[in-house]
C-alpha cells in the first residue's frame, strides 16, 4: 500500500473498535449468494492509493463467494473435482485484471518474498517463449462477454503447450497470491475429464466473478476499455505500464466503486439466471 493503511476488508456486519486508525470510512457490501446472505465491510483510509491496493480485499470477497458456491454444489450431491496437487487446468490461458497484474508484481517483488528470483526467472523465460510466437490480435471485452476472438486466443495459447510458469512438481508456487481467475475456477464431476480421459466434468458457475469486477473498476477509473493481461506476460506488461501502476485515487473512491460494481454485477447475474 502507498501508506501504512489504505484499504482493508472485514467479513460480517460489525467492525471491531480500534481495529483501524481514524479517520477511516466503512463501506458496507451486502450480497446474496445462491440464497445465502453475506456481508463485508470495506474500510478505506483518508489518503490516496493505487489500484493494486484493492486486490487483497477482492481476494477475501472472492474466497467467501466461491466457498458458498462450492458448498452448494456438494450439498446438491455434486462433486468438486479440484484438489491440491491437481494441475490439469494449469496449461490454460489465465487472464488478470489490471489491478491484479499490478499487485502480483508488487507481491513477487517484495523483499520478504523468498522465492523472488526463482519466480521472476520462470516468469521471464515463459514470456520470452510466448513472445517468439505471434498471437492473435489484442482482445478487449466487457465483463462476461465471450467474443469469438477470445476463444481463438485461448486456442492459440493451448497450442503452445506451455504450462504455468509458477507450477513446480504439480504445485503452485504462488498459491497464496494466485490470480482471481484461478480462485474462481472449479470443475464439478470427474477430474479424469479434465485430463481428456473418461468421465464428465463441467465448470462451476460462480455468481459473482471478482476478476470481472476489478476489470470494470480499472476501466472506469482510468477511462479505458476493460483489459486483461496474460499471466506469463504480466512482468513485461508492467514494465510498459509503470506510470499506470503508480497512479493514485482517493482510497474511499476506489473502495466505493468496488462495492458498487460488485453489487451491480451480482444483481445483473441474478436477473440473468431468473430470465
Amino acid at each position: 500500500m502507498t501508506q501504512e493503511f489504505q484499504i482493508a476488508v472485514a467479513e460480517g456486519a460489525v467492525v471491531p473498535q480500534n481495529t483501524y486508525p481514524t479517520p477511516a470510512k466503512i463501506i458496507g457490501l451486502e450480497l446474496e449468494i445462491l440464497g445465502e446472505p453475506v456481508s463485508f465491510n470495506i474500510i478505506a483510509g483518508p489518503g490516496r492509493t493505487t489500484l493494486a491496493d484493492i486486490v487483497p480485499a477482492a481476494r477475501t470477497v472472492c474466497e467467501r463467494i466461491t466457498e458458498i458456491t462450492t458448498e452448494k454444489v456438494c450439498q446438491e450431491a455434486g462433486h468438486i473435482a479440484c484438489r491440491a496437487g491437481c494441475c490439469a487446468c494449469c496449461h490454460y490461458l489465465v487472464p488478470l485484471s489490471v489491478p491484479e497484474a499490478m499487485r502480483l508484481v508488487q507481491d513477487i517483488s517484495s523483499p520478504h518474498e523468498s522465492r523472488q528470483k526463482l519466480v521472476q526467472r520462470a516468469w521471464l523465460l515463459t514470456a520470452r517463449r510466448i513472445l517468439r510466437k505471434r498471437p492473435p490480435q489484442e482482445v478487449t471485452a466487457e465483463p462476461g462477454d465471450t467474443p469469438p476472438n477470445l476463444k481463438s486466443l485461448s486456442d492459440w495459447y493451448r497450442s503452445l503447450k506451455q504450462v504455468c510458469p509458477f507450477l513446480r512438481e504439480g504445485l503452485c508456487t504462488i498459491y497464496e497470491i494466485r490470480p482471481l481467475a484461478c480462485r474462481e475456477y472449479f470443475v464439478k464431476g470427474s477430474c479424469r475429464a479434465c485430463r481428456g480421459g473418461h468421465g464428465s466434468g463441467q465448470p462451476v458457475e460462480i455468481p459473482v466473478r471478482t476478476t470481472e469486477v476489478l476489470g470494470r473498476l480499472a476501466a472506469e477509473l482510468e477511462g479505458t476499455t476493460v483489459e486483461a493481461v496474460m499471466l506469463p506476460l504480466v512482468s513485461v506488461w508492467h514494465q510498459a505500464n509503470r506510470k499506470r501502476a503508480e497512479q493514485t485515487w482517493p482510497a474511499t473512491e476506489i473502495a466505493e466503486r468496488f462495492v458498487t460494481i460488485t453489487k451491480e454485477t451480482a444483481e445483473k447475474n441474478i436477473a440473468a439466471a431468473s430470465a
